[in-house]
C-alpha cells in the first residue's frame, strides 16, 4: 500500500518555504546562506526519493471543476524518473552554484529566485488531467525568466524577450490543441494508450491530426525544436549554474516529458503511428539533428556551442518517442537520462574555464598552463 498522497505537497511547498525563509531572514554571512539553501535542496531531494520507492496509490485531488476537470497530484513510472533526476542533479547544481556565483556576482537575487523554480518542476509529479500540466509548465515559464535575465543586460534582456514570446507562442499552440481533446477525448485523465475514442470520422480524425501538430510545435518550443528553438543559445547568457539546469532538467526536459504524456497518455501511438503526421514530426526532427550538429561546429562561443549540441541531442530523444512504440519510449528515456549526466557534466566544466581562466570561446583554448606541466 501506498502512502498518503498528501505527502506528494511536500516537495512542492519545501523549497518554496526555504525561499521564503531567504527573503524574509536575509543572511548577511555567505555560510548560513548556503546551509540555508541547501538544507532546503536535500530535505525536498530526500522526500522524493521516498516517494519514488514508495509510491502513492491514489493522486491527490487539490481542485474539481465539474465532472470531467480537475487538479490533482499524482506520481508514476514517468515522473518518477524526472524526479530522480531533479532529486540528484539540483544538489550538485546548488553545491556548484556556490563557489561559481561569486566571480558571477548578484548571488542573493539568485538564491531568492532559485527556489519558485522548483514549484514549476513539480508538475512533472503528474497534474492527472491533461489541461493543468500546462498551468505548471507556464509557471516554470516564469520561475525561469529571471534567472535568464539574471545579468539584466542588453543580451540578457533580449534573451528573456524572446524566450518569453517563444514560451507564450507555445502556450498558444498547446491551448487549442487542449480544446480538441476536450471535445473529442473520452477523459481528461492521462491514460495509457490515449483518450481518442474509436470510430471517429474522416473530418474529426485530420481535426485531431492537426490537433497534435499543434501540440507538438507548442511544447516543442521548450525541447528546442525547429524552428522554435532560438531561445536556448540566446539564453546561454545566463550564469553557468542556471544553464546547466536549463539544459539538464528543467526547461528543455519538460518540453520532452510533455511530449511523451501528448503522444502516449492523450493521442495514443495508435492513433498516430503509421500516419502521414507521425512522418512529419519525424522529418522535424531529422531536420533539428542536423541543424543543431552544424550550428554546434560553426560555434566558437564554448556555452552556445553546448547549447547547439542540445538543440541537436533533443531532437534525437524526440525521434525516439515519435517512433511510436514501447521500445522508442525506452530508448528515449535512456538518452534523456544519459544526456542530462553529460551535458550538466560540460556546464559545469565550461563554468569552470569561465571562472578560473576568463575564456568564453573554443579557440582561446590553448592548453592548461602553470606549474603541473609535462616535461
Amino acid at each position: 500500500m501506498g502512502v498518503n498522497p498528501y505527502y506528494l505537497l511536500v516537495p512542492v511547498l519545501l523549497p518554496m518555504v526555504t525561499g521564503a525563509a531567504v527573503l524574509g531572514l536575509r543572511p548577511k554571512e555567505r555560510r548560513k546562506r548556503e546551509i540555508l539553501v541547501m538544507g532546503g535542496i536535500l530535505a525536498a531531494s530526500a522526500v522524493i526519493g521516498a516517494l519514488v520507492l514508495n509510491r502513492p496509490g491514489q493522486p491527490l485531488v487539490l481542485y474539481r471543476f465539474g465532472s470531467r476537470m480537475n487538479i490533482s497530484l499524482g506520481l508514476d513510472g514517468l515522473s518518477g524518473v524526472f524526479a530522480c533526476l531533479i532529486a540528484v542533479l539540483w544538489p550538485l547544481t546548488a553545491l556548484y552554484s556556490f563557489e561559481y556565483m561569486k566571480h558571477e556576482g548578484k548571488e542573493n537575487k539568485l538564491f531568492r529566485i532559485f527556489f519558485p523554480l522548483h514549484m514549476g518542476w513539480w508538475r512533472e509529479w503528474r497534474c492527472h488531467t491533461a489541461d493543468y500540466p500546462v498551468l505548471f509548465y507556464e509557471l516554470m515559464t516564469l520561475a525561469t525568466l529571471p534567472l535568464v535575465m539574471h545579468a539584466m543586460d542588453t543580451r540578457a534582456i533580449y534573451a528573456g524577450k524572446k524566450y518569453l514570446l517563444l514560451s507564450m507562442a507555445g502556450a498558444a499552440m498547446v491551448f487549442v490543441s487542449i480544446i480538441s481533446l476536450h471535445e473529442y477525448g473520452t477523459t481528461l485523465d492521462f491514460t495509457w494508450g490515449g483518450v481518442i475514442p474509436q470510430g471517429l470520422s474522416h473530418v474529426e480524425r485530420r481535426h485531431l491530426y492537426g490537433a497534435f501538430i499543434l501540440a507538438f510545435f507548442g511544447f516543442g518550443v521548450k525541447a528546442a525544436v525547429v524552428p522554435f528553438h532560438s531561445w536556448l543559445p540566446a539564453a546561454s547568457v545566463a550564469p553557468t549554474p542556471v544553464s546547466a539546469l536549463l539544459h539538464a532538467v528543467a526547461v528543455v526536459k519538460g518540453g520532452v516529458f510533455a511530449l511523451m504524456r501528448v503522444v502516449y497518455w492523450c493521442f495514443g501511438a495508435g492513433f498516430l503511428i503509421g500516419t502521414k503526421v507521425q512522418a512529419a514530426v519525424l522529418c522535424v526532427c531529422c531536420i533539428t539533428i542536423l541543424y543543431g550538429s552544424l550550428r554546434a561546429l560553426c560555434t566558437q562561443h564554448l556555452k552556445r556551442r553546448l547549447a547547439y549540441s542540445t538543440v541537436s541531442q533533443l531532437s534525437y530523444i524526440l525521434m525516439g518517442v515519435m517512433l511510436m512504440t514501447p521500445a522508442g519510449l525506452a530508448a528515449g528515456l535512456t538518452h534523456m537520462v544519459c544526456h542530462a549526466l553529460m551535458k550538466i557534466t560540460l556546464f559545469f566544466c565550461a563554468g569552470a574555464i569561465l571562472y578560473k581562466g576568463g575564456r568564453e570561446y573554443v579557440y582561446e583554448l590553448r592548453g592548461v598552463e602553470g606549474p603541473c606541466r609535462l616535461p
